[in-house]
């Protein structure tokens, strides 16, 4: 059923591209699984991904070693999107951090099996060195940067001058940096992250996907500066068990 919808979606991209101008980056199943727990036997997990980072690499933009990838709710699979796209980019040599910019619910720090915190949250409160929150994963060439601890404006963080700081600085350091979301419908912190990256991707239910949503979030990102450079469809799989996960370690980064 997986393939068939998969197959249909041809007529989906000709209609996206024709009506709203907007890229379709790819498919993809969503499964819960990880590329950074997947062994060698697995690799054809990331084909999909891989075709991603070719086209999402052709794209024309600004500042596009900045890439930010939201949902337009829980649970369509961005955080597993966003994760599989960073190590594809990062098996292809480039040095690449992941940030969780969801300061509500931050969620990939059990990716790596890391602490929450310290993390970006501690950072713009002026609580930790940057060198404190930023850990080389076992994954070859990928850092991350857990959410951190509680924010109460979290929104009022990330639009603060220490972002701007930050992210000014991560771009002298890393070929690749991918800004993991919150939703963008609900809170301003989407609006505000998507300002820094050279490409905002929406992640997207293929079942349940319309044009009135992506017009939305569309406007919602241009609002705020960002640019709205295509999307990523997913669909469901049955969940399986995966490779067991390995721990990070706090270690210099770039630079």
């Amino acid at each position: 059923a997986l393939r068939a919808r998969l197959t249909r979606s041809g007529e989906i991209l000709e209609r996206l591209e024709t009506r709203l101008g907007l890229r379709l980056a790819g498919f993809v199943p969503r499964e819960g699984r990880y590329l950074v727990h997947e062994d060698q036997d697995a690799a054809w997990r990331a084909e999909p991904f891989r075709t991603i980072r070719t086209r999402i690499q052709s794209w024309p933009g600004g500042p596009s070693n900045v890439i930010t990838t939201l949902a337009r709710s829980d649970g369509e699979g961005a955080g597993e999107v966003t994760t599989n796209l960073a190590a594809v980019f990062a098996d292809a040599g480039h040095t690449v951090l992941l940030i969780d910019g969801d300061l509500r619910k931050p969620t990939l720090h059990a990716v790596f099996t890391a602490a929450p915190h310290p993390g970006l949250a501690d950072y713009l409160k002026g609580e930790m060195r940057l060198e404190e929150t930023v850990l080389k994963t076992h994954y070859p060439n990928l850092w991350f940067m857990p959410g951190g601890s509680h924010a109460a404006d979290p929104s009022g963080l990330l639009s603060g001058r220490r972002m701007a700081d930050l992210m000014r600085e991560m771009r002298t350091r890393f070929d690749y940096i991918f800004l993991a979301s919150p939703p963008i419908f609900g809170v301003a912190d989407s609006a505000v992250l998507s300002g820094f990256a050279g490409h905002t991707i929406l992640v997207s239910d293929l079942r349940t996907s319309s044009m009135q949503t992506f017009r939305r979030a569309g406007r919602s990102i241009e609002r705020s500066g960002g640019a709205f450079s295509g999307l990523i469809l997913n669909a469901p799989r049955p969940r399986r068990d995966g490779a067991p996960r390995q721990p990070g370690s706090r270690v210099p980064f770039p630079g």
